[in-house]
C-alpha cells in the first residue's frame, strides 16, 4: 500500500489488523487455522537494530526479537506465545508499517519481506511513501495499490464513522 504523508496508511494498517483479529477470535473450531494479525512499525525495528551492521541480512528472529521487545510486560507474555506460534504455523500476518521509514535499513527490509518472509509463507501487507519502494522488486509477487488522499467530506464521513462506534458522534 503506498500514498503520500498523512494519506491514512497506518490508519488502514490498524484497521485491517483489527479487523483480522476479531475474525481471528471469533474463529470457529474444526476450521482451517486463523490468521493472526500483528501490526510491526518499522521504525521501530530501525532503533532495535541500531548498532547493527546495516548491511546484514535480516531472518525471522528479528520478528521474535521485536516481538519480545513489544510484548515484554508480564500480562503480555500470551501474546507474545501466541504471536511467536503463529509464525512457526505460517498462521501470522505481519502489518509492515513504513517501509519508508527505516532510515538507512529500506534496502534490507525490503529484501527481508521479498527473500525471507514471502518466500517461506508469512502473509505480509506493507505500507510506504511511494518513494520508499522499487516497483520492479515486488510487481511480480505482490498486489501494489495507491491511495488517493481523502477530500475534505470524505474525512469528515470517516470521522463521523469512528466517533459513531464510540457514542460520541456529533448530530
Amino acid at each position: 500500500m503506498r500514498a503520500g504523508p498523512g494519506t491514512g496508511k497506518t490508519w488502514c494498517s490498524v484497521q485491517l489488523t483489527n479487523t483480522l483479529a476479531e475474525r481471528c477470535k471469533t474463529h470457529s473450531a474444526g476450521q482451517c487455522l486463523p490468521l493472526v494479525p500483528v501490526l510491526v512499525y518499522v521504525q521501530r525495528v530501525s532503533r532495535m537494530l541500531e548498532g547493527r551492521d546495516v548491511n546484514l541480512p535480516l531472518d525471522e528472529r528479528v520478528l521474535l526479537q521485536y516481538f519480545a521487545h513489544e510484548f515484554s510486560e508480564p500480562d503480555q507474555l500470551k501474546t507474545l506465545t501466541m504471536l511467536t506460534m503463529a509464525l512457526e504455523m505460517r498462521s501470522l500476518v505481519v502489518m509492515l508499517d513504513g517501509i519508508d521509514e527505516a532510515a538507512g535499513r529500506k534496502k534490507t527490509i525490503s529484501t527481508f519481506v521479498r527473500e525471507v518472509l514471502v518466500p517461506s509463507g508469512v502473509r505480509v501487507v506493507c505500507t510506504s511513501r511511494p518513494e520508499g519502494v522499487r516497483l520492479k522488486e515486488f510487481a511480480s509477487r505482490f498486489a501494489i495499490f495507491d491511495l488517493n488522499k481523502l477530500t475534505d467530506e470524505q474525512q469528515r464521513i470517516a470521522l463521523r464513522q469512528q466517533l459513531a462506534h464510540t457514542g460520541s458522534a456529533p448530530k
